[in-house]
C-alpha cells in the first residue's frame, strides 16, 4: 500500500491511485454513513430515514398530501336490498347510515391511539413512501352486524403477502414485527391497498424519485462540507522542504493542515513549505448548485404529483396562480387517494354490511368551492331543466313535491299554470286575437242618427 493510500485511509477517505506519488489530500469530508443512497431495493424504513426525515421536499410533499387527505370527510350509505352497487344519484334507493352505526363509529374513531385525521395521514405515508398499506382489524361479528372494533395499520416492511396456489383463493398475510412473534392473517382480517404495481405488492411513488432524492441529499451535504471548508474545494499540495518526510510525519502534517481548514481559523495565516497547491473539485457556480437543487425538487414533486408552486417554486409557470395549483392537487391526488381507500373499505366491509357505500364528501372541500359555485351558476342558468334536475346538478336533494316542473323567466312560474294566471288577471294569452272595440259616437253623430230614425218611422207611430 502506498504512503498516500495509507494517509488517506487514516483520514477517513478512500484509497486513491498511487500515481499521485507524494501528493496528498488535506481536506477531510463527512462520514460514509451520511452518503447512503436510495435504490430499487430500498424499504419503507429507508425512505423514511433518507427521504422523509432528511429531505425537505419529500417531507413537504408527504405532509401536504397527508393533511389534505386527512381533512376529507366521508359519507356513509346503505343501498336497499343485497346488491353491492347502487347509483348515488338515486336518492330514493339509498339510506344514510346513522353516526351510531358500528362501521361509522369504527371509521370515525379507528383505534385507541389515533384519531381519524392521524389515522388517514399514516395511510398516506405508507402509500407514498412504501407503496403498500395493510389495514388490520379483528372484527367481532354477531349475526349480520359487526360490533365496533379497532383498525390498525401494519408496518409494510413486516408484512409478506403469500402467493396464491390457485386463482381465486383468498390471500394469506404473514406478519413478522421486529422483536415480536410471527402471525398469519386472512383476507378477512387484513385489507391490502396497493399504490400501482402488478404483482403481490405495490410500487411507491417515492421509488420513482429515488435518484432525485439522492441528488438532492448529496448536493446539500456537499454544500455543507464546502461551507465547513470556508467555501473552498478539496486540495492537494506538494512538499518541497529540504528534508524528506516519513509516513508518520506526512500524516501529522496532513492532520495539521486539515485542522487549519476549519471555519474558526478563517483569516489566519499559515506558513508551510507546500507548493503547487491545486484545488480538486468545482465551485457552486461550476456545479450549477442552485439550478440542480431546483430541478431535483421539481422531479420529486412530479413523482408525488404535487405542484411545485405549493412548495414555493416561483420559477415554474405550470399554473396561473396558487388556487389553480391547489385545485389540481385535490383533483389529481387527494380525491383519488381518498376514493382508493373508501372503495377498498366498502368492498372489505360489505361482508358484514351488504350494500354499504362509502364516498368522500368532495362538495365540502374548501379548495374546490370555486368549482361548486361555477356548477351552481351553470345549473341556475339552465332554464330548460326542471327544479329537481337543477338541485341535483347543484348537489342538493330533490324535492318530493313541486320539483318536477320547469320554471320560465316570466315571474318564474310553472309553465302549466301560466294560462290560469292569465285568465285570473284578465290578460290575453299570446296567439289569441282580440275582438275590435266599437268606436264611440260623437253627439252630432248621435243626433243625426236619431233624425234619420224618426224620418224612417211610420206616421202616427
Amino acid at each position: 500500500m502506498s504512503i498516500i493510500s495509507k494517509l488517506l485511509r487514516g483520514l477517513g477517505r478512500k484509497s486513491v491511485n498511487s500515481d499521485y506519488g507524494r501528493w496528498y489530500n488535506i481536506f477531510v469530508g463527512g462520514s460514509a454513513s451520511d452518503r447512503r443512497r436510495l435504490g430499487q431495493d430500498s424499504t419503507y424504513a429507508d425512505f423514511m430515514t433518507l427521504g422523509y426525515a432528511r429531505n425537505a421536499t419529500v417531507r413537504s410533499c408527504v405532509d401536504l398530501l397527508a393533511q389534505a387527505v386527512g381533512s376529507v370527510n366521508y359519507l356513509y350509505y346503505k343501498g336497499k336490498g343485497t346488491k353491492a352497487t347502487k347509483a348515488l344519484d338515486s336518492a330514493d334507493e339509498l339510506d344514510e347510515l346513522d353516526e351510531r352505526h358500528p362501521i361509522v363509529e369504527m371509521l370515525e374513531e379507528p383505534n385507541s391511539e389515533q384519531g381519524r385525521v392521524e389515522w388517514l395521514q399514516q395511510y398516506v405515508m405508507y402509500m407514498t413512501l412504501g407503496g403498500n398499506a395493510y389495514l388490520f382489524s379483528a372484527l367481532d361479528v354477531t349475526g349480520n352486524r359487526p360490533r365496533k372494533s379497532e383498525l390498525w395499520w401494519l408496518d409494510p416492511d413486516a408484512v409478506e403477502p403469500q402467493a396464491r396456489k390457485r386463482a381465486g383463493e383468498p390471500r394469506v398475510y404473514v406478519y413478522r414485527p421486529e422483536g415480536g412473534q410471527e402471525q398469519r392473517f386472512t383476507a378477512e382480517q387484513v385489507l391490502h391497498i396497493k399504490a400501482g404495481g402488478t404483482g403481490d405488492e405495490g410500487t411507491a411513488p417515492a421509488l420513482a424519485a429515488a435518484e432525485a432524492i439522492n441528488q438532492n441529499n448529496l448536493a446539500r451535504l456537499w454544500n455543507s462540507d464546502l461551507l465547513s471548508n470556508r467555501g473552498r474545494p478539496s486540495a492537494i499540495g506538494k512538499w518541497t522542504g529540504a528534508y524528506e518526510l516519513d509516513e508518520a510525519q506526512m500524516q501529522a502534517k496532513a492532520q495539521e493542515l486539515a485542522q487549519f481548514f476549519k471555519p474558526e481559523n478563517s483569516g489566519k495565516f499559515l506558513f508551510t513549505q507546500l507548493t503547487d497547491i491545486q484545488m480538486l473539485g468545482l465551485t457552486p457556480e461550476q456545479m450549477a448548485y442552485v439550478e440542480g437543487l431546483k430541478e431535483s425538487m421539481r422531479e420529486i414533486c412530479r413523482a408525488f404529483r404535487v405542484p411545485s408552486q405549493l412548495l414555493g417554486d416561483s420559477d415554474s409557470a405550470t399554473y396561473s396562480n396558487y388556487q389553480e395549483a391547489r385545485k389540481s392537487l385535490y383533483h389529481e391526488v387527494v380525491i383519488p387517494y381518498s376514493e382508493m381507500l373508501t372503495s377498498a373499505l366498502q368492498r372489505w366491509l360489505r361482508v358484514w354490511e351488504p350494500g354499504l357505500i362509502i364516498v368522500p364528501d368532495t362538495d365540502n372541500i374548501e379548495a374546490l368551492q370555486e368549482d361548486a359555485n361555477a356548477r351552481f351558476e351553470r345549473a341556475n342558468a339552465a332554464q330548460f331543466l326542471t327544479v329537481n334536475e337543477r338541485r341535483l346538478l347543484s348537489g342538493y336533494d330533490a324535492l318530493e313535491e313541486g320539483g318536477d316542473v320547469v320554471l320560465v323567466p316570466a315571474g318564474l312560474m310553472p309553465l302549466d299554470q301560466l294560462t290560469l294566471a292569465a285568465e285570473y288577471t284578465g290578460d290575453v294569452m299570446p296567439g289569441r286575437e282580440e275582438e275590435p272595440e266599437e268606436a264611440e259616437q260623437t253627439e252630432a253623430e248621435q243626433a243625426e242618427d236619431e233624425d234619420e230614425a224618426q224620418a224612417a218611422a211610420p206616421a202616427g207611430a
